[in-house]
């Protein structure tokens, strides 16, 4: 492979394992991880407000669900038919 060939690397993809390592390379590396956390706290946030908001939805779809249940209940006089005396058979 030629030098002109040569993809770009990272700096830790350039460190030498048989070599020590010297302040610069630690604080490359650093510097590396340190931009992955920052991107992967990136991610996760959009991740956390994606779910916030289907959350969000699922709770008001739930709510305005359960409130029309409950009218109906109350509208088809499932009062009457729960009363315990109408239950004695059971």
């Amino acid at each position: 492979m030629t030098s002109s060939s040569k993809s770009k690397t990272s700096p830790s993809d350039n460190t030498n394992t048989d070599s020590p390592l010297s302040f610069e390379k630690v604080r490359l590396m650093f510097k590396e991880t340190d931009k992955k956390f920052q991107e992967t706290d990136r991610v996760v946030s959009e991740k956390f407000k994606e779910t916030d908001k289907k959350l969000n939805k699922l709770e008001r779809l739930f709510t305005s669900q359960w409130g029309k249940l409950v009218e109906s209940l109350v509208e088809g006089d499932i009062v009457t038919l729960l009363k315990p005396e109408r239950n004695k058979h059971y």
